[in-house]
Protein backbone atom coordinates (compact mmCIF):
# COMPACT_ATOMS: atom_id res chain seq x y z
CA UNK A 1 0.00 0.00 0.00
CA UNK A 2 1.58 3.01 -1.38
CA UNK A 3 1.33 6.14 1.32
CA UNK A 4 0.37 9.55 0.94
CA UNK A 5 2.78 12.22 1.67
CA UNK A 6 2.08 15.77 1.93
CA UNK A 7 4.63 18.28 0.13
CA UNK A 8 5.86 21.51 1.08
CA UNK A 9 3.84 23.39 -1.98
CA UNK A 10 0.56 21.12 -1.60
CA UNK A 11 -1.90 22.94 -0.45
CA UNK A 12 -5.66 21.25 0.97
CA UNK A 13 -9.33 22.27 0.15
CA UNK A 14 -11.08 24.38 2.59
CA UNK A 15 -14.22 22.72 4.32
CA UNK A 16 -16.55 24.44 6.27
CA UNK A 17 -20.01 23.65 7.93
CA UNK A 18 -22.68 25.95 7.06
CA UNK A 19 -26.34 26.74 8.98
CA UNK A 20 -28.46 27.83 6.34
CA UNK A 21 -31.42 29.05 8.10
CA UNK A 22 -35.25 28.96 5.97
CA UNK A 23 -37.54 31.01 8.39
CA UNK A 24 -39.06 33.81 7.69
CA UNK A 25 -38.58 35.43 11.35
CA UNK A 26 -35.39 35.98 12.86
CA UNK A 27 -33.02 33.63 14.34
CA UNK A 28 -33.08 33.88 17.87
CA UNK A 29 -31.48 30.54 18.12
CA UNK A 30 -27.40 30.38 19.76
CA UNK A 31 -24.73 30.97 17.42
CA UNK A 32 -21.99 29.44 19.28
CA UNK A 33 -20.79 26.56 21.58
CA UNK A 34 -21.03 28.52 25.20
CA UNK A 35 -24.92 30.08 24.21
CA UNK A 36 -25.70 26.70 24.13
CA UNK A 37 -23.76 25.69 27.63
CA UNK A 38 -25.38 25.78 30.93
CA UNK A 39 -22.09 26.65 32.42
CA UNK A 40 -22.78 26.32 36.65
CA UNK A 41 -21.80 29.17 38.54
CA UNK A 42 -18.75 27.13 40.36
CA UNK A 43 -17.34 26.85 36.86
CA UNK A 44 -17.51 30.37 35.39
CA UNK A 45 -14.44 31.32 36.42
CA UNK A 46 -13.45 28.93 34.11
CA UNK A 47 -15.71 29.67 31.32
CA UNK A 48 -12.67 31.21 29.00
CA UNK A 49 -10.84 28.07 29.27
CA UNK A 50 -13.92 26.33 27.70
CA UNK A 51 -13.34 26.09 23.88
CA UNK A 52 -16.31 27.95 21.94
CA UNK A 53 -17.02 27.39 18.34
CA UNK A 54 -19.49 29.57 16.34
CA UNK A 55 -21.84 28.37 13.59
CA UNK A 56 -21.68 29.99 10.07
CA UNK A 57 -25.18 31.35 9.55
CA UNK A 58 -26.47 31.95 6.64
CA UNK A 59 -30.23 33.75 7.67
CA UNK A 60 -31.88 33.44 3.79
CA UNK A 61 -33.98 36.77 4.93
CA UNK A 62 -31.23 38.63 5.87
CA UNK A 63 -29.23 38.30 2.66
CA UNK A 64 -28.76 42.04 1.95
CA UNK A 65 -26.60 41.00 -1.85
CA UNK A 66 -28.32 38.41 -4.11
CA UNK A 67 -26.24 39.11 -6.90
CA UNK A 68 -23.61 38.16 -5.05
CA UNK A 69 -25.78 34.56 -6.18
CA UNK A 70 -26.32 33.10 -9.68
CA UNK A 71 -28.93 31.16 -11.47
CA UNK A 72 -30.88 28.41 -9.63
CA UNK A 73 -29.51 28.85 -6.00
CA UNK A 74 -30.33 32.53 -6.35
CA UNK A 75 -33.89 32.35 -7.50
CA UNK A 76 -34.43 29.91 -4.65
CA UNK A 77 -32.81 31.93 -1.92
CA UNK A 78 -34.50 35.17 -3.36
CA UNK A 79 -38.16 33.46 -3.37
CA UNK A 80 -37.43 32.40 0.51
CA UNK A 81 -36.59 36.32 1.04
CA UNK A 82 -39.07 38.02 -0.46
CA UNK A 83 -41.77 35.30 -0.38
CA UNK A 84 -43.93 37.77 2.49
CA UNK A 85 -43.86 40.93 0.30
CA UNK A 86 -45.62 39.82 -2.85
CA UNK A 87 -44.25 43.08 -4.60
CA UNK A 88 -40.45 42.63 -4.02
CA UNK A 89 -40.91 38.71 -5.35
CA UNK A 90 -42.63 40.02 -8.61
CA UNK A 91 -39.99 42.43 -9.02
CA UNK A 92 -37.47 39.89 -8.49
CA UNK A 93 -39.53 36.89 -10.22
CA UNK A 94 -39.29 39.51 -13.21
CA UNK A 95 -35.52 40.72 -13.08
CA UNK A 96 -34.54 37.05 -13.11
CA UNK A 97 -37.39 35.51 -15.65
CA UNK A 98 -35.11 33.53 -18.32
CA UNK A 99 -34.01 31.75 -14.38
CA UNK A 100 -37.19 31.09 -13.95
CA UNK A 101 -38.31 29.79 -16.96
CA UNK A 102 -35.89 26.70 -17.03
CA UNK A 103 -35.93 25.32 -13.28
CA UNK A 104 -35.37 22.21 -12.64
CA UNK A 105 -38.18 20.35 -11.27
CA UNK A 106 -35.70 19.64 -8.15
CA UNK A 107 -35.28 23.43 -7.66
CA UNK A 108 -38.91 24.07 -8.07
CA UNK A 109 -40.12 21.42 -5.43
CA UNK A 110 -37.45 23.15 -3.22
CA UNK A 111 -38.86 26.44 -3.77
CA UNK A 112 -42.93 24.78 -3.21
CA UNK A 113 -41.18 23.00 0.24
CA UNK A 114 -39.39 26.24 1.47
CA UNK A 115 -41.17 29.01 0.56
CA UNK A 116 -44.32 27.41 1.83
CA UNK A 117 -45.79 27.84 -2.06
CA UNK A 118 -48.50 25.04 -2.11
CA UNK A 119 -49.90 26.72 -5.30
CA UNK A 120 -46.19 25.89 -7.26
CA UNK A 121 -46.80 22.12 -6.01
CA UNK A 122 -50.03 22.45 -7.76
CA UNK A 123 -48.76 23.53 -10.87
CA UNK A 124 -46.33 20.45 -10.61
CA UNK A 125 -48.35 18.21 -10.64
CA UNK A 126 -50.09 19.31 -13.75
CA UNK A 127 -46.03 19.54 -15.63
CA UNK A 128 -45.25 16.56 -17.53
CA UNK A 129 -42.98 14.54 -15.25
CA UNK A 130 -40.46 13.82 -18.65
CA UNK A 131 -39.84 17.33 -18.90
CA UNK A 132 -36.89 18.06 -16.90
CA UNK A 133 -36.93 22.22 -16.99
CA UNK A 134 -39.90 23.89 -15.64
CA UNK A 135 -41.08 27.38 -16.78
CA UNK A 136 -42.22 28.73 -13.24
CA UNK A 137 -42.15 32.23 -13.97
CA UNK A 138 -46.19 32.40 -15.55
CA UNK A 139 -46.94 30.13 -12.33
CA UNK A 140 -45.24 32.53 -9.67
CA UNK A 141 -47.15 35.43 -11.38
CA UNK A 142 -50.47 34.44 -11.23
CA UNK A 143 -49.64 32.96 -7.82
CA UNK A 144 -48.54 36.40 -6.63
CA UNK A 145 -51.26 38.50 -8.32
CA UNK A 146 -53.67 35.93 -6.85
CA UNK A 147 -52.55 36.95 -3.73
CA UNK A 148 -53.11 40.36 -4.07
CA UNK A 149 -56.26 40.07 -5.33
CA UNK A 150 -56.73 38.40 -2.29
CA UNK A 151 -55.61 40.88 -0.01
CA UNK A 152 -57.43 43.38 -1.93
CA UNK A 153 -60.64 41.19 -1.40
CA UNK A 154 -60.46 40.78 2.34
CA UNK A 155 -59.17 44.71 3.00
CA UNK A 156 -62.57 45.94 0.81
CA UNK A 157 -64.66 43.29 3.19
CA UNK A 158 -63.38 44.32 6.00
CA UNK A 159 -64.44 48.14 5.22
CA UNK A 160 -68.05 46.87 3.96
CA UNK A 161 -68.08 44.82 7.63
CA UNK A 162 -67.17 48.37 9.45
CA UNK A 163 -69.51 50.26 7.64
CA UNK A 164 -72.36 47.88 8.35
CA UNK A 165 -71.11 47.68 11.89
CA UNK A 166 -71.23 51.41 12.60
CA UNK A 167 -74.76 51.86 10.96
CA UNK A 168 -76.35 49.03 12.78
CA UNK A 169 -75.00 50.66 15.85
CA UNK A 170 -76.78 54.56 14.95
CA UNK A 171 -79.83 52.05 14.27
CA UNK A 172 -79.85 52.84 10.47
CA UNK A 173 -82.62 50.71 8.74
CA UNK A 174 -81.03 48.11 6.44
CA UNK A 175 -82.96 48.82 3.43
CA UNK A 176 -80.46 52.93 4.13
CA UNK A 177 -77.52 50.51 4.96
CA UNK A 178 -77.85 48.96 1.50
CA UNK A 179 -78.14 52.41 -0.19
CA UNK A 180 -74.96 53.49 1.70
CA UNK A 181 -73.01 50.17 0.58
CA UNK A 182 -74.33 50.99 -3.07
CA UNK A 183 -72.63 54.60 -2.71
CA UNK A 184 -69.48 54.14 -1.19
CA UNK A 185 -68.51 50.82 -2.44
CA UNK A 186 -70.34 51.40 -6.18
CA UNK A 187 -72.26 47.86 -5.62
CA UNK A 188 -75.46 46.63 -7.41
CA UNK A 189 -78.20 46.27 -5.01
CA UNK A 190 -78.72 42.57 -5.02
CA UNK A 191 -74.84 42.40 -4.47
CA UNK A 192 -75.31 45.17 -1.06
CA UNK A 193 -78.45 42.70 -0.14
CA UNK A 194 -75.60 39.61 -0.29
CA UNK A 195 -72.72 41.63 1.53
CA UNK A 196 -75.33 42.21 4.41
CA UNK A 197 -76.25 38.72 4.72
CA UNK A 198 -72.75 37.77 4.60
CA UNK A 199 -72.39 40.23 7.45
CA UNK A 200 -75.16 38.89 9.55
CA UNK A 201 -74.12 35.37 8.91
CA UNK A 202 -70.90 35.83 10.50
CA UNK A 203 -71.74 37.39 13.41
CA UNK A 204 -74.20 34.44 13.98
CA UNK A 205 -71.11 31.99 13.61
CA UNK A 206 -73.09 30.33 10.46
CA UNK A 207 -70.06 31.43 7.97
Amino acid sequence: MMRQRIFKKDRLIPVMTLTIYWGTEPWDGPQNLHEMLDIPPTLLHYKDKIGNYGINLLEVRAIEDLEQYSGELKALLGFVKYQKDKNALLEFVNANETTFRTLTRETARAIAVLGNAKEVETYLNQVVEEEEAVDMCKALQDMIQDGEKAGEAKARWNGIKAMIADNLEEKTTESRIIEKLQKHFSLKSEEAEEYLRLYHDEKDGLS
